[in-house]
């Protein structure tokens, strides 16, 4: 059970939970849906997630949008989220997970992405360059060049995803279609917003509207549905053991 917590928290809280086949729902382009103005991205907003599995404490999950930078002459936000167990699980299951994003300041497409993966005895780290005029990206692994691997437009990482969403103008009852590159693979995801629902979440949010996001497996997110789109809680299945559940427990606005 505990192990089984770990690699899951990591991919639902970096985004990758969102992972569905919703055929059954109509479809949009997430790209093509209205940008929110002005956008919910701001440099200095911190996020702090408590991960539990039932009533299980699995760990913390942070986000963060660290700095505003340039790169290869061009402006960019730099995104970074880390991961790791709780004390108590640290004991018998060791892991951590650092990702980094550089996404263009107007387009919100990333540009480079790094990722440090420490999974008990396994370590690997992945550096992934995007070049947007090409349509590919280029994997290198601990230092080696790997791969390149074609892309189609507007193609996410697994962190870049969680704020362009977060950046769009979600509508209750929409699909919305859009494709991510994990480093090794493209995948491609379906969302499904579903209604409004009030949440509570730690000051100085409070209770707010939220957007209820569903995958067709289960999967399920909520954004508040105002000016900053806050993931304030995210939920998945554990085949099994019941839903892995991930709120957000504390919170520093940007500016």
């Amino acid at each position: 059970m505990l192990r089984a917590a770990a690699p899951l928290m990591r991919a639902i809280l970096a985004g990758a939970a969102l992972l569905a086949a919703c055929a059954a729902w109509a479809d949009m382009p997430l790209h093509k849906a209205p940008a929110l103005e002005p956008l919910p991205i701001k440099v200095g907003e911190r996020l702090e997630y408590k991960v539990k599995l039932g009533i299980i404490g699995a760990g913390t999950q942070t986000m963060e949008i660290a700095a505003k930078e340039t790169m290869n002459g061009a402006p960019v936000f730099k995104l970074l989220s880390k991961s790791q167990p709780s004390s108590a699980l640290k004991r018998i299951y060791s892991f951590y997970d650092e990702k980094t994003s550089y996404i263009h300041l107007n387009t919100l497409l990333p540009i480079r992405y790094e990722k440090d993966i420490q999974d008990r005895s396994y370590k690997a780290k992945f550096l992934v360059r995007f070049d947007r005029s090409a349509d590919e990206a280029k994997v290198w692994k601990d230092g080696a060049f790997e791969s390149t691997v074609s892309l189609k437009p507007f193609t996410q990482d697994e962190l870049s995803m969680i704020y362009y969403m977060r950046s769009r103008d979600l509508r209750p009852g929409e699909t919305y279609t859009y494709d991510f590159f994990t480093g090794r693979k493209v995948h491609s995801v379906k969302i499904h917003v579903k209604s409004r629902v009030f949440v509570d979440a730690p000051k100085p949010i409070g209770k707010r509207p939220a957007l209820r996001i569903e995958a067709s497996d289960g999967f399920r997110m909520w954004l508040t549905a105002d000016a900053d789109r806050l993931p304030v809680k995210i939920e998945a299945p554990v085949k099994f053991f019941g839903t892995l559940k991930a709120e957000l427990s504390k919170y520093r606005a940007g500016r």
